[in-house]
């Protein structure tokens, strides 16, 4: 009779788990970080001239951003943006001239939202702050993570 034992497959499953591990950590990692690089380009290209939109006694459109973590585990993120009722009138301008095109395209049904039919001079040009910081974080998100992937599995 021959005996038979294979003592390589505990080692082959604490690597799988230690590799599943920073895994997960490094995916957390890449979400803080971007998180963090939306926040300061936000406030980088806020619009922090007259805010036409802005009520009396309404708080600038700057000192209303918010940045709220949820979940938490595996489940974290975060829940970002500004306060102000204007702020989506600025983002998307209120004017014939809207274009959202190419990666933001996604939102154009939520852009048509803020478009008015007042008089052009009252429209409010688009200035993208919020939108663009976003799509920037979520492609960089997108690339570091598949880099940290492809090094998990070499």
């Amino acid at each position: 009779m021959i005996k038979f034992k294979f003592e390589g497959l505990k080692v082959l499953g604490n690597k799988f788990q230690r590799a599943s591990d920073k895994g997960v950590d490094n995916i957390m990692s890449i979400i803080n970080v971007e998180a963090e690089m939306i926040e300061k380009r936000a406030m980088r290209d806020v619009p922090v001239g007259k805010d036409k939109n802005r009520k009396q006694g309404e708080p600038k459109l700057k000192n209303t951003f918010f940045k709220d973590n949820i979940g938490s585990g595996l489940k974290r993120g975060y829940r970002l943006g500004f306060k102000a009722k204007h702020a989506a009138y600025k983002e998307f301008g209120t004017g014939m001239g809207l274009n959202i095109n190419g990666e933001y395209a996604e939102f154009d049904g939520y852009a048509m939202n803020f478009k008015t039919t007042n008089f052009p001079e009252n429209y409010t040009r688009q200035k993208k702050y919020l939108l663009s910081a976003f799509i920037l974080s979520r492609r960089a998100a997108n690339k570091k993570s598949i880099t940290a992937v492809k090094n998990l599995i070499k």
